[in-house]
């Protein structure tokens, strides 16, 4: 049964935003801005994944003059790498992100003055020279957490983990800031999702004691993502569509 879902873009100094999606086939859905600078929408949606993007008359001065620009929402969670359109999961009526239970809530962690912290790449992190298992994924770091344990490591720092361009970076140039790197691993692929196997990942820390950290870098944002207007000078750059 559909259920009505609701898309917004916060946009304050553009005159008009629409919906544009595989819900649509791709046709524009007008969106109607608000006193405080949002753009609302609603669709009916059946629970499934679906598509879609944000079309926006721009205010860029690398653009003509309210020229209209497709854009991701800057608050996607979960991006379609091959097409970068946003993706949206429906699920009993209601936008998910996901459905993992987080758990060990109550594990007490090391005190600060106790850490011992091993900075980790996902992509490049192989349990020792000699590891013959693959690596890359957060399912291969979940089968290696013993090695770093027996070397006496009480917290994993993971570098960058948000989308960034390709499928291989530090994570310094992320490019949307609320969902996670593809290349790790992801839900859409698998019965069994990856995605899941990162939250295992999480749980099995706390299960060996292990404390994991993340490390987010908003001012490298990568230029193609449009999350820093091209208008102001950088030292006075905000978060917010460059459009």
């Amino acid at each position: 049964m559909a259920a009505p879902i609701e898309f917004k873009l916060f946009a304050p100094y553009n005159k008009g935003a629409a919906l544009i999606g595989s819900f649509s086939n791709w046709e524009e859905i007008p969106m109607e801005k608000d006193e405080e600078g949002f753009f609302h929408t609603r669709v009916e949606l059946e629970d499934g994944v679906y598509q879609y993007k944000f079309r926006v008359q721009s205010k860029s001065w690398f653009l003509e003059a309210d020229q209209w620009v497709d854009i991701v929402d800057p608050y996607a969670t979960d991006i379609d790498d091959p097409t970068q359109n946003g993706l949206i999961r429906i699920k009993d009526g209601d936008r998910i992100v996901d459905t993992y239970v987080w758990k060990h809530d109550d594990k007490p962690l090391p005190a600060d003055r106790e850490l011992v912290i091993y900075e980790m790449h996902v992509a490049d992190f192989s349990g020792g020279e000699a590891d013959p298992l693959a690596r890359g994924k957060y399912k291969h770091v979940v089968e290696k957490l013993d090695y770093l344990v027996e070397l006496g490591i009480n917290a994993i720092e993971l570098m960058p983990l948000k989308e960034y361009p390709g499928d291989y970076s530090w994570g310094y140039n992320p490019r949307y800031f609320f969902a996670a790197e593809s290349s790790y691993g992801n839900h859409r692929r698998t019965q069994k999702p990856d995605r899941r196997v990162s939250r295992a990942r999480h749980s099995r820390h706390h299960r060996r004691d292990l404390q994991p950290l993340g490390s987010i870098k908003p001012p490298h944002s990568n230029r193609s993502r449009l999350l820093v207007s091209p208008r102001t000078p950088r030292s006075r750059q905000q978060l917010g569509p460059g459009i």
